[in-house]
């Protein structure tokens, strides 16, 4: 599991509480070298060079001439924000990765060579450029053997040079670990949408505590289904409720497989019933959405139900309106603007992790 970085700023370990925090800005990880050309056995000038899984390269041969692999090319630079930068990786004088500046696809000047130790540059300095080149080097005469390279850029103020894989985003294993861990922090997972209103003659009533009272004469011409909620929860078990029984058939209490915005079948199907386990596992479906169904010309006099899901692991079934997941609160209480603030200088981040650990 990789550690979390934000603009540069160790958050800590994926793992860690206090981190699990999600920005619009984004996480990334610390490698911010992201290398759009991959090597399977390709040889130039002697050397055969090969991408390994984890973004390293090994290079095997003889170098008859300066042997140059391009990490990024001209054509498709990397772009960095406004920061200072380390590059690292390199291994000696003859067998280095350094970055070039360019503009509009154009070399215009050497900003760092990695060898023996780690190279320092800035962004934007006193050359006009629009992103950077970087390349792999060993120099005529050099004969290497599963010869590995570990090419990285980090911000300047992450002092751990140990080399880490490029991540597009940690976000989705931010995503995994909730999933996994079923880090969910409310007790009522569905969150009511519907809102007052009447349809084919029954009359949905909302209330306060977000139950919803339903009263229908015995014209009434029954409902296709009435959306409650549609959204998406992590995968695992879980328990619909609804506190009402008493009408039987009367009422269908559902919650549905949907893909895109089509419905696929039901997952679960309540008539008469209550407090029905379920799974979800999205394996042909992106989304749920919670129903109800009125049968035609059946009367139904205030009769309110409860809708929730929980937990599986949570026994009671006492009825708790939709809060918030510690997430959402967390998402919500932290100012945006305020925390990109606060964490793009390190000398603040103690302030940042105690605001954290207090919400």
């Amino acid at each position: 599991m990789p550690a979390i970085y934000h603009e540069g700023s160790w958050l800590g370990n994926a793992t860690d509480p206090e981190v699990l925090v999600k920005d619009t800005v984004g996480w990334t990880g610390k490698n911010l070298l992201v290398q759009r050309c991959i090597y399977n056995n390709y040889a130039t000038y002697g050397i055969t060079w090969n991408t390994n899984a984890d973004g390293s390269i090994t290079a095997n041969g003889t170098a008859t001439n300066a042997s140059v692999i391009d990490l990024i090319g001209y054509s498709n630079p990397l772009n960095l924000p406004t920061g200072e930068y380390i590059l690292s990786g390199g291994i000696n004088q003859n067998q280095y990765i350094y970055v070039n500046g360019c503009k509009n696809g154009a070399y215009v000047n050497t900003f760092a060579e990695a060898k023996e130790t780690d190279a320092k540059f800035a962004y934007p300095s006193t050359y006009d450029v629009d992103g950077f080149k970087v390349s792999i080097r060993i120099n005529s005469g050099q004969t290497v053997n599963n010869l590995t390279f570990y090419p990285m850029i980090r911000k300047a103020d992450i002092t751990d040079p140990t080399y880490e894989p490029y991540h597009e985003s940690v976000e989705e294993e931010i995503e995994q670990i909730y999933a996994d861990n079923g880090v969910l922090g409310a007790k009522n997972l569905l969150k009511n949408e519907m809102v007052t209103h009447t349809s084919s003659g029954i009359t949905f009533t909302v209330n306060a505590d977000k139950s919803i009272t339903i009263n229908a004469p015995n014209t009434q011409t029954g409902t296709s289904g009435e959306k409650v909620w549609e959204g998406v929860l992590p995968s695992g078990r879980y328990i619909f409720s609804v506190g009402e029984t008493s009408q039987g058939a009367d009422i269908h209490y559902a919650v549905s497989a949907v893909n895109g915005t089509t419905w696929l079948r039901n997952i679960v199907d309540m008539q008469g019933t209550d407090n029905q386990e379920f799974v979800l596992d999205y394996k042909d479906y992106d989304k749920i959405r919670v129903l109800i169904w009125i049968r035609t010309s059946v009367a139904i006099n205030n009769k309110t139900c409860y809708p929730m899901i929980r937990l599986a692991s949570d026994p009671d079934d006492t009825y708790q309106p939709y809060a918030m997941t510690n997430r959402e609160l967390t998402e919500k209480k932290i100012n945006i603007t305020d925390l990109k603030t606060v964490v793009s200088a390190s000398s603040d981040f103690a302030d940042f992790k105690t605001r954290i650990a207090s919400l």
